[in-house]
């Protein structure tokens, strides 16, 4: 698929795991070099942020879930150690421990930010952790489920889920176990659960979004089912025929009286008419559009939303996904990229103390050297550096 392994590294530059709204603009960090990014959502023009103050470009590594408020961003990392703060009046990043870092991804259910208190739901453990966003303590509340004990398996590569998916309704958080036809309502106020029971066995929920007293529930093997809280009744509205592909879809939403089924290592997006109630395959994409990453990424692995829209991160195509939240349409956004010298002013100013040849390539492993930032630069174990640059510089 890719000629040269820096065709693969120049397409990681713009692609993004997470994202967030603020004031028609999406935010996002660039997967290669974390690099703040702002996407005007009408024009499609990116721009490249300057490293903030306390921005820790060079441990950071990709992002799980992101929030805003008003002018400040919240990123969780996606290995689940820190939270990163990034205020865009101040230029400045914070960071709070949390330590959620079980596995290197899916530690959290569900992450929003509720009267100036962040709340975070982990995946692993039966708790909530609450961060005040102005003063930074963090406090833990204790068994949300209170017979429930569940320990993260060590010296494995992944664990079954205690919470696997989470939607926010107003003052209220909806926790959905992988394990468990039992769901939990916290109340955002009160601090308080109430239990409910789906009243059919669904196999493990993967993602859920709601609309209108709905909920839209997607498992493990790629159904989607139709859930009146309310009434208690269950519905199955999309039978995925691969059930042994586990991996085929990522996520669902309500849009209007549309259900988005969007895949993960799967190729193709489906939608489920209400009125018709008949499922079809999406075919109305873009001309250019296509897929970039190797085929083990998965395609829609996080969004945004403000109160019209839905936005998906650019995880894997060159377009974002927008989807109307009250007429269930869709909306292609074609990001329009700073050219090559913008990106480099960015990495120019950072103060790398080792710079790895391989995370760059040549064209920009040379380019880097010309910085005077930089201390060491290491090519297969062999440190070089301005000396080395200006000598090949010269041609001598």
């Amino acid at each position: 698929m890719y000629e040269k392994e820096d065709d693969l590294r120049r397409i990681r530059q713009r692609k993004f795991f997470s994202c967030a709204i603020y004031n028609h603009s999406l935010y996002g960090i660039s997967e290669f070099e974390h690099i703040l990014i702002k996407i005007d959502l009408q024009s499609g023009e990116v721009k490249y942020i300057d490293d903030p103050k306390n921005y820790d470009y060079i441990t950071w590594h990709l992002e799980d879930k992101m929030e805003c408020r008003g002018e400040e961003i919240f990123a969780l990392q996606l290995g689940g150690k820190r939270l990163l703060q990034y205020s865009m009046k101040d230029d400045r990043c914070k960071y709070f421990d949390i330590d959620c870092d079980f596995y290197d991804y899916g530690n959290f259910a569900a992450f929003l930010i509720y009267k100036e208190i962040a709340y975070i739901f982990p995946s692993f453990i039966n708790q909530v952790i609450f961060v005040d966003i102005h003063t930074g303590e963090i406090t833990r509340g204790e068994r949300l489920c209170s017979d429930v004990m569940l320990k993260p398996k060590q010296n494995v590569e992944y664990s079954d889920r205690l919470f696997s998916a989470g939607c926010q309704i107003e003052n209220t958080v909806w926790l959905f176990m992988q394990n468990s036809n039992r769901v939990l309502e916290y109340n955002l106020d009160l601090h308080s659960v109430i239990e409910h029971q789906i009243p059919h066995s669904i196999m493990g929920c993967k993602h859920v979004s709601w609309k209108n007293g709905l909920f839209y529930i997607l498992d493990i093997h790629g159904d989607v089912y139709q859930w009146d809280s309310n009434q208690n009744i269950l519905i199955e509205i999309f039978d995925n025929e691969e059930k042994g592909n586990l991996f085929k879809f990522e996520k669902v939403v309500a849009a209007g009286k549309k259900v988005w089924i969007l895949p993960s290592l799967g190729e193709d997006i489906f939608v489920f008419d209400k009125d018709k109630e008949e499922v079809e395959k999406y075919i109305d994409y873009p001309k250019d559009f296509k897929y970039e990453m190797p085929d083990d990424r998965g395609k829609y692995v996080s969004y945004c939303e403000d109160d019209s829209y839905y936005y998906f991160s650019l995880s894997s195509g060159n377009f974002i996904l927008s989807i109307g939240k009250e007429n269930g349409k869709e909306t292609w956004i074609l990001p329009k990229w700073p050219s090559e010298d913008k990106r480099q002013e960015i990495l120019f100013k950072r103060n790398y103390p080792i710079v790895p040849e391989e995370l760059y390539g040549l064209s920009g492993y040379l380019a880097l050297m010309k910085s005077k930032n930089i201390e060491k630069i290491v090519n297969k174990g062999i440190k070089t550096g301005k000396e080395f640059w200006e000598k090949i510089k010269n041609g001598k």
